[in-house]
């Protein structure tokens, strides 16, 4: 069915670490990519918030590599 008034979701992708937010501009099993670099930061537990019109759904994952250890690619499981 085609949608006569159309809807485009404001879609937010961001790794949160402790108090941290490092946003992300994109995302797929195993890995995600940093929207700009960071400074490093060891291996670490945190999570994946997908916000989808303001409505967030956070996933926990371990970042094994630490994030921006590997330029703007971060591993995760």
């Amino acid at each position: 069915m085609v949608s006569l008034h159309g809807h485009s979701a404001k879609v937010e992708l961001t790794l949160v670490i402790g108090d941290r937010r490092i946003p992300i501009c994109r995302i797929r099993p195993g890995v995600a990519f940093l929207r700009e670099s960071c400074e490093p930061i060891p291996p670490i537990n945190g999570a994946i918030v997908v916000s989808v019109d303001g409505v967030e759904h956070q996933s926990e994952a371990y970042f094994p590599n630490g994030i921006g250890t590997d330029g703007e690619r971060v591993v995760y499981f």
